[in-house]
């Protein structure tokens, strides 16, 4: 590993990374989710509990959309042309999954599949207390005559179906509920947030996928509620908390710190990428291809987790990154507290990626055998420069357990502290109502949803291989199966929408090849010739102080520290699985590029560019896979040609 931690630092390394990233802002934040939506509701109190609706004059065939938020029961809908005379009540679709989401009356994925109303007056019921229904928005759907006048001047008549325009109604009572109820809130509520919706319903305008745990825990640690998500730990979702915190409950707002992350993660792996190579070409390469990944748009653009531990785990290996590379030899002179802040940083940040997911144990294990690796080299080399000094071996050997010591501090205390801090929210809920009175009480909890909630689950043999976007860790780096989160609904002849998660082929083919090569590198860099007498022709050696191996050793074990865990995990695997190895892979190539660089700068330039291009084209032709975009079905179809996606609605 070379012994050099400064990063060389250029004014052309901040011109390029202000530059991406603030593009990369540009179209991963423009069209991230709606500003708005209902923020307030009505809570029954009672069951059979009723509001009633009055739209100023009998309309027929308009549909009713609805949005609610996490409730206990359902509801039903009559309507009626004189508020005397009901007509039978049908059921609204309801269920825990359809939280924070925009649904018509009667479902379905087309307009013809809404229930269409007719009548003056329309009458909700709520099926049981809990009902939480934040806003119900009419709209007319009718079939109207209209008049006009061709060139000719000549009268024609025509029809047209009055689709989206929105029918005013007000709330004329509310009866059935029970105003003691500390949950009594009027009925009114419904109705207030007319605007908060645009257009049809949509990923755009709802939680989707797993967006309807993680969204949904957010906005219960912000309000000290009990929390639905427990498998995996909670700093993810606290922190997805701070925008609904500031910008309410709305889909812009859940997505926005997963957002932000995958922001960071672009300046985060171009450090470790200089920090790795000390060149500006390979880091604005690694930058440039990991902001044209198809899996890291999509994949922090929605609100789940795992955007935060993939930014922390490159947060931690760059600190580490920068011990490794610090001449231990040359600290010994007065300078050896020095080593201290990057692991500190480095064991701060594996702290809190834990705390995000668990898959950044398998990064702690990496991480401890690049340290460990370090240290071997220090001692080795102090051994093979003086072998009779058993004194100057002495003092090396007590360094390196100095700075075991303070390890212990940065890699397990702190982030112990971390980890159980990110608790105390998640059991406000049971501090208020009394369930947790004492250290053990917590501890208890704790230890129950540590070892139920998230061990078990995790653990549990064939849970979820039974789902059809299934996919085993050895198809992930060829994509072969890529994951659904969002099939199109409501979109006009010609247009279609679909949200899958797979990767850029420029990108995780040719890198995957970057990562065989790094593992050869390594392999051919142990080598050592024997006398040219001798029947073999080379062995492997074990030294492990070279420059020329550590960069590889360090790529490899960043790779196979978040791969190989996959292949014994007993339950269902996914491709997003494969997030946290994939910019492991890009610094692979970016670092063969570096090898290129210092031998012939133009061609590394020129190979820098086709693949930045070659990863731009398919970025393009699955952009709208990878975000949801409305597009021609045309698109569409190339991007399915492409990549193996089988369905994109409609």
């Amino acid at each position: 590993m070379n012994k050099d931690k400064l990063l060389h630092w250029k004014r052309a390394d901040t011109v390029i990374v202000l530059a991406v990233t603030l593009l990369y802002s540009l179209f991963a934040f423009v069209n991230l989710g709606s500003t708005t939506a209902p923020q307030t509701y009505w809570q029954s109190t009672q069951e059979g509990e009723c509001v009633v609706l009055d739209l100023g004059e009998s309309h027929t065939g308009y549909s009713m959309l609805y949005y609610c938020y996490v409730s206990n029961g359902g509801f039903s809908v009559s309507i009626s042309a004189d508020g005397e005379a009901w007509s039978d009540e049908v059921s609204a679709e309801m269920d825990q999954g359809m939280c924070y989401q925009w649904k018509y009356l009667g479902g379905g994925r087309t307009y013809d599949e809404a229930w269409k109303l007719g009548g003056r007056y329309v009458r909700i019921r709520a099926d049981r207390i809990g009902l939480r229904l934040a806003e119900v928005i009419l709209r007319d759907t009718e079939t109207v005559t209209l008049t006009d006048t061709d060139e000719d001047g000549v009268e024609f008549t025509y029809e047209e179906k009055k689709l989206g325009c929105r029918i005013d109604y007000t709330v004329i009572s509310h009866a059935g509920g029970n105003p003691k109820s500390a949950n009594y809130s009027e009925g009114g509520r419904i109705a207030d947030e007319q605007d908060s919706l645009k257009g049809d319903p949509s990923w755009f305008n709802s939680t989707y996928f797993d967006e309807i745990y993680h969204a949904r825990t957010a906005y219960e640690h912000l309000h000290g509620q009990s929390a639905y998500e427990t498998s995996h730990p909670p700093l993810g979702k606290l922190l997805m908390s701070i925008p609904i915190a500031l910008f309410g409950m709305t889909p812009f707002a859940w997505r926005f710190a997963g957002t932000l992350a995958g922001v960071i993660m672009l300046p985060a792996l171009y450090l470790l990428v200089k920090q790795l190579t000390k060149k500006t070409l390979p880091a604005a390469l690694a930058m440039g291809l990991l902001s044209l990944d198809c899996m890291h748009f999509t994949q922090t653009r929605i609100a789940t987790i795992d955007s935060f531990p993939v930014l922390f785990i490159l947060l931690s290996s760059f600190f580490m990154l920068r011990f490794m590379q610090t001449d231990l030899g040359s600290a010994d002179k007065g300078q050896f507290r020095k080593l201290l802040p990057d692991l500190a940083l480095s064991g701060f940040f594996m702290g809190c990626g834990i705390a995000s997911k668990w898959i950044v144990f398998y990064t702690a294990a990496g991480l401890a055998v690049c340290y460990f690796w370090t240290c071997a080299g220090y001692v080795i080399g102090v051994r093979r420069q003086s072998p009779s000094d058993r004194e100057a071996l002495k003092k090396a050997l007590l360094r390196v357990l100095f700075l075991c010591l303070w390890c212990v501090l940065f890699f397990i205390v702190v982030p112990a502290v971390i980890y159980l801090l990110c608790y105390i929210p998640f059991f406000s809920s049971s501090f208020r109502d009394g369930s947790i009175r004492s250290v053990g009480d917590f501890f208890e909890k704790w230890f129950y949803v540590q070892k139920v909630c998230m061990f078990d689950y995790h653990s549990s043999p064939g849970l979820g291989m039974d789902h059809p976007y299934y996919s085993p860790w050895y198809e992930w780096p060829l994509s072969l199966r890529p994951m659904y989160y969002y099939a199109s609904e409501y979109m006009p002849d010609g247009l279609n929408q679909s949200i899958f998660c797979f990767g850029n082929p420029a990108v995780w083919y040719i890198s995957g090849l970057a990562m065989i090569a790094t593992l050869f590198a390594l392999i051919w860099s142990h080598r050592y010739r024997l006398q040219p007498d001798d029947t073999q022709f080379w062995h492997l050696r074990a030294d492990i102080r070279s420059s020329e191996r550590g960069i590889p050793a360090f790529l490899l074990i960043g790779f196979l520290a978040q791969f190989l865990p996959w292949v014994l995990v007993p339950r269902g695997t996914y491709i997003y699985h494969y997030f946290a190895s994939v910019p492991f892979l890009i610094a692979s190539l970016a670092w063969l590029i570096s090898l290129v660089h210092s031998r012939n700068r133009q061609i590394a330039l020129i190979l820098s560019g086709f693949l930045i291009l070659f990863a731009l084209i398919f970025f393009v032709i699955l952009y709208p896979y990878a975000s949801g975009t409305p597009v021609p079905t045309a698109w569409l179809d190339l991007g399915k040609r492409i990549m193996n996606v089988t369905y994109y609605g409609g």
